[in-house]
């Protein structure tokens, strides 16, 4: 039995892939599971696995004060570090810079044949880290820095970004460096029914996730769903709806775009299966977005939705098809005017093809490399 402790700052009712990880998990018999989290703050129910133990330390809520985030930012480290260092371990797994000091004194105080493992959700760019970061999350960063060289693994989610963080952190060992894409569950997969959907009517689109105006092509699309004057809807599912998205919606007569209440991860295929486009619509404003395959990409697919993607982000170009469907179609967001959506949504002659975009085949190559001592040089 192989003691594993994951460690993942921010609440994980907010990263569906570490949701997807822990389930994976879950389902193991060869492995004793701990995650050392925080409580979410939006009201979601708290994820509960059978076998894998959560524990939550601390509250993180961004509408609190400075200090009250301070505190519990400091809550989360003291007791975090206190329970790595009392519970016995072979591999400690951390997710982002936010979760590195306990990893850090673990590292410090283990035995050498103890295995250290780091993930990251997104890219941080030292123009992002400069402008919009916090101290102690630039403070945190040059401990990362350091840290990595050591490490077993460490991975991120394209290659795209890993080739970034290498310039970053140019004295990472090679053999260290994995690429973990954010598939969802096998289970998602349902009976598609191949149909022709150019000519539904409304022509049903669909956005889940964070929303937010300044890093998304958000009144954009709002604006061409309603110039079609119900021709084509737009439903939003999201547990993170900023000022001015709901501003924008207040402000202007949207009939054919709802917020709906909030969804369960878990219930997304059902929910999805209603639909006939699953938008992405990140702008380029970052490096984070521009080297962006995000995974309701990959759950939009897995469910039978064609994707229309920001023709900004440059990695999800990797996945884009439009000899079979499901398509997944980039589009220009700043033109929607020019975009010949009726071309997008034909499917004649085209055959079904679900690809095997699945969190089983992800997990599985880091969990074997959790159970296989064989595979880990002492560092």
């Amino acid at each position: 039995m192989v003691n594993l402790i994951v460690i993942h700052f921010q609440p994980i009712e907010y990263y569906p892939p570490t949701h997807n990880f822990l389930k994976y998990v879950d389902e193991r018999n060869d492995l004793s599971v701990t995650v050392l989290t925080t409580k979410n703050g939006k009201g979601i129910q708290p994820y509960t696995y059978k076998n894998v133990h959560v524990e939550r330390l601390s509250h993180v809520d961004g509408k609190t004060s400075r200090f009250a985030r301070l505190f519990s930012i400091i809550r989360f480290n003291l007791l975090a570090v206190f329970m790595v260092l009392r519970k016995s371990f072979d591999c400690l797994y951390f997710y982002e810079t936010w979760s590195v000091f306990p990893a850090l004194i673990a590292k410090t105080v283990a035995s050498k044949d103890k295995r250290f493992y780091a993930h990251f959700h997104e890219y941080t760019s030292n123009v992002q880290l400069n402008s919009n970061e916090t101290f102690i999350f630039r403070q945190l960063y040059r401990v990362e820095k350091k840290l990595m060289p050591t490490m077993n693994w460490v991975s991120h989610t394209n290659m795209h970004r890993m080739e970034l963080y290498k310039i970053d952190v140019p004295n990472l060992r090679l053999e260290s460096c994995k690429i973990q894409p954010n598939y969802p569950p096998l289970e998602w997969q349902s009976n598609i029914t191949p149909t022709d959907i150019a000519n539904n009517d409304p022509l049903k689109l669909v956005y889940v996730g964070s929303l937010s105006s300044q890093n998304m092509y958000f009144e954009e699309v709002v604006t061409w769903v309603e110039s079609h004057n119900g021709s084509i809807s737009l439903d939003l599912y999201s547990i993170n709806l900023n000022k001015d998205v709901q501003s924008f919606l207040e402000k202007h007569k949207i009939q054919h775009t709802q917020v709906k209440s909030k969804v369960l991860y878990d219930d997304l295929p059902h929910v999805l299966s209603k639909y006939d486009i699953g938008l992405v619509i990140y702008n380029g404003g970052n490096l984070n977005y521009v080297y962006n395959a995000p995974n309701k990409l990959f759950e939009y697919h897995i469910c039978g939705l064609d994707i229309w993607f920001s023709s900004d982000l440059k990695t999800s170009f990797n996945y884009k098809t439009t000899d079979t469907y499901p398509k997944i179609v980039d589009v220009d967001f700043k033109d929607l005017l020019s975009f010949d959506y009726k071309t997008a949504l034909n499917r004649e002659h085209l055959q079904l093809k679900i690809h095997k975009y699945t969190s089983e085949q992800v997990y599985s190559v880091i969990v074997d490399d959790f159970t296989n001592e064989s595979t880990h040089p002492q560092l």
